[in-house]
């Protein structure tokens, strides 16, 4: 039982060296206040490669602990008042096929206004049916007084048929305003695992429980 305590404590000290601070600025909180997002994973876009509008900087992913929804942040290169319209593709089971009926499309049309902003968020699969809207007119935005750079949005884990810890790929594009299915620009893919929802003092817990249930049985049978 001593053997496996200390295993269990090895484990769960690596665990708290490697986990990222993400709470450094707080939760993740869906308002247009970008600050939070500092410290979260991100994954950066050259300048120029797109029209003004359409140039992606940084798209930004992360969960909170304890929640069962992925958060997404992303910001344009120009200030610009212009709407933007977003795809996010999902590829959940990790093949390299975005087209698959498992799969997702994020869709988000982020404008500016004068003050706040108008955010709408659809759910597809991967052959294009639609599943759900997630905001209609939501104030997730920044405004056009604040630079129009950055808006943000979440979608639940059920709405995209994933577990905590499901391993995927995905990358974000800009689309054009009147033909969506037309590509300004993408983001490199990224391969993601959202981290458990159970946050890492709850693990701890479920690791030391098992542990200890391990360590009873294995007395009974010596």
């Amino acid at each position: 039982m001593w053997r496996i305590g200390k295993v269990v404590l090895v484990v769960l000290v690596l665990m708290m060296t490697l986990a990222r601070p993400v709470l450094a600025n707080g939760p993740i909180v869906l308002d247009s206040n970008m600050g939070e997002w500092d410290g979260h994973p991100y994954v950066e876009d050259p300048p120029g490669d797109a029209d003004k509008e359409n140039d992606i900087r940084r798209l930004y992913f992360d969960t909170n602990p304890n929640e069962e929804t992925l958060y997404f942040m992303l910001e344009r290169w120009a200030s610009d008042n212009t709407k933007l319209e977003i795809s996010l593709f999902l590829d959940t089971n990790n093949n390299g096929n975005y087209g698959e009926p498992g799969d997702r499309r994020i869709f988000v049309r982020y404008q500016p206004k004068n003050q706040g902003s108008q955010v709408d968020v659809e759910v597809y699969d991967g052959t294009g049916g639609f599943i759900a809207q997630i905001a209609h007119n939501a104030d997730w935005g920044e405004s056009r007084q604040e630079g129009g750079l950055r808006v943000e949005w979440g979608v639940p884990f059920d709405v995209l048929g994933i577990i905590p810890g499901q391993t995927m790929l995905m990358f974000a594009a800009t689309t054009h305003n009147q033909h969506p299915d037309r590509i300004e620009d993408t983001t490199q893919e990224v391969q993601w695992s959202p981290a458990n929802a159970l946050g890492w003092p709850l693990i701890g817990v479920v690791a030391l429980s098992g542990a200890l249930l391990l360590a009873r049985q294995r007395r009974r049978l010596s």
